[in-house]
């Protein structure tokens, strides 16, 4: 019975890492089963990282699974265990690894950080993109190309930009805190009442991806969805010039 339940503590965090690097490095079976196709030009830094973070998770659970094999192989079920009042070189070891482990994940992202969230590019903002419970809307410049003016082109639910091109958005919320996240771009960003905030990618791919808020923002929550078109640059013009023939300051 001893053998039995540490070959099951082991076994499981044993499966789990072969499962996770399976998937994680395209391997065999598991190949395409981790994350969604990546679509923009800083999502395979974020990939990485996320990689990185859970390698180093599959590892302590790796070696957890170990100690725990290792402890039930020499227990011995017919005597009382060993009352033990502290360990000094343990509790050492338990606590300077992980803050160990934290010192470095925080250094090694901070350039991946720093490309993503504090490098803010110069551009002019493809769009505006307004919160409301529970749809997104999107403006773009009209005729004067300046945002939030009485010409803005406007538009529910649907986000269209150009592939290949840097592209700015301006986000604002209407209500509550909500939350603009793409997960094929690997972009995601809180948007608080009272603030502006801005992201910015390039898309690489041409293809329609789902806009999700990934923040509980009320009853209507699950439905608080919209879709982005990447497209040509010459079908981005096109849509432009519909959209100027058919709205112009609307939702204002």
């Amino acid at each position: 019975m001893k053998w039995f339940w540490a070959v099951l503590f082991l076994s499981m965090p044993v499966a789990a890492v072969v499962i996770y690097v399976g998937s994680a490095f395209n391997v065999g079976p598991l190949e395409s089963t981790w994350m969604p196709p990546a679509m923009s030009e800083h999502a395979h830094q974020i990939d990485h990282l996320f990689n990185v973070f859970n390698l180093i998770l599959a590892v302590v659970l790796g070696v957890t699974g170990v100690i725990l094999f290792i402890a039930l192989l020499r227990t011995d079920l017919n005597k009382p265990a060993k009352f033990v009042r502290g360990h000094v070189g343990l509790e050492l070891g338990w606590t300077l690894v992980p803050a160990g482990v934290l010192v470095f994940l925080a250094m090694y992202q901070a350039n991946t950080w720093r490309t993503n969230k504090m490098e803010r590019p110069v551009e002019t903002p493809v769009a505006r993109v307004i919160a409301r419970q529970f749809e997104w809307d999107f403006y773009y410049p009209g005729p004067d190309g300046l945002l939030a003016t009485a010409d803005d082109l406007y538009s529910i639910n649907r986000l269209v930009v150009p592939v290949n091109r840097q592209v700015v958005l301006e986000l604002s919320s209407d209500d509550v805190i909500h939350s603009f996240s793409v997960p094929k771009l690997r972009l995601k960003q809180d948007i608080v009442p009272g603030t502006v905030h801005r992201v910015w990618f390039r898309p690489t791919q041409i293809g329609d991806l789902e806009i999700v808020c990934a923040e509980l923002c009320g009853w209507g929550h699950y439905n608080m969805r919209a879709t982005l078109s990447i497209v040509s640059p010459d079908e981005y013009e096109r849509w432009i010039g519909e959209l100027r023939a058919t709205t112009s300051g609307e939702g204002q």
